[in-house]
């Protein structure tokens, strides 16, 4: 009896920084505001649980528990990764994490 091989697993690959950053000036050309990227994150990622109207600029999302420690860490690591910044341990605070708008101000200077 005759065997086919199984297709080979997908293998990950770096893209150089030039494709990456070149990816991320168009994505921004589509017209998805940094607004709506973050609000995204957090219905998809932190798995938000209300309607997407009430996810407003100036929703207190750490008061509300939408983000916690661990959601915090990935939020940190997703802004970096995405908008290609570095956030210092100092800049991790409630006034800047404590709404979109806050976030949104962090980015505002580094982007």
């Amino acid at each position: 009896m005759y065997s086919v091989a199984p297709p080979p697993l997908p293998v990950a690959i770096k893209l150089p920084d030039i494709v990456l950053a070149e990816f991320k000036l168009e994505f921004r050309r589509l017209g998805v505001s940094d607004v709506e990227r973050i609000r995204d994150f957090v219905i998809e990622e932190l798995h938000w649980q209300g309607s997407r109207s009430e996810l407003t600029e100036d929703f207190p999302l750490i008061e509300n528990h939408v983000v916690d420690s661990m959601g915090l860490l990935r939020l940190v690591a997703w802004l970096e990764s995405t908008f290609g910044v570095a956030i210092a341990d100092e800049d991790v605070v409630p006034a800047n994490f404590g709404t979109i708008q806050g976030i949104k101000g962090l980015l505002s200077g580094r982007i």
